[in-house]
């Protein structure tokens, strides 16, 4: 891989500066590992996209517009969680590292309604996000969002569901 120097900020040395690929790599590394699941595989997708003639750049995903954030200040709530930000990772790596999101955030906050009740606002959110622009992504939150909000329905019982209803309506 290519690599440049420049001087660093104080001009005491040299600092190496990564090529695009190695700049997608540290970006992911952490945030994407969740969502493909190894170092290897989260190289052998930005391989694949290269190799299509797509660019590294518009891979990389250092801050993801915090959409629900400021659509929910709106509604006077105030997001508890990282879903938003973990799915829209993951929304750059297709399909599967949605579901993958999905079911580890699941099986993390199966009982905490509070949890619960935000992921299903962002999955909601999502396939707004997408309806124009990505049907497969849509689709896959679509389902997503009704197999999460009827379980929260028939799962979810006195405070816990007052809070559901309240919160989403």
């Amino acid at each position: 891989m290519d690599t440049k120097e420049t001087l660093n900020a104080n001009g005491t040395g040299r600092e190496r500066i990564l090529s695009e690929e190695e700049a997608c790599l540290v970006d992911f590394h952490l945030a994407a590992v969740c969502c493909v699941g190894t170092e290897e595989e989260l190289r052998t997708a930005l391989g694949r996209r290269l190799r299509e003639g797509r660019s590294a750049g518009d891979f990389a995903v250092r801050q993801p517009v915090d959409a629900f954030s400021a659509v929910m200040a709106e509604a006077g709530y105030t997001p508890k969680t990282t879903f938003w930000m973990d799915f829209s990772i993951a929304d750059r790596f297709g399909t599967e590292a949605v579901e993958n999101t999905y079911r580890r955030a699941v099986e993390e906050w199966r009982s905490d309604a509070v949890y619960l009740t935000e992921l299903t606002m962002v999955l909601n959110h999502k396939i707004w996000q997408h309806h124009k622009k990505d049907a497969a992504l849509a689709v896959t939150y679509d389902r997503l969002w009704r197999s999460l909000d009827g379980w929260c329905r028939d799962n979810l019982h006195g405070e816990d569901l007052d809070y559901f209803y309240r919160t989403t309506d």
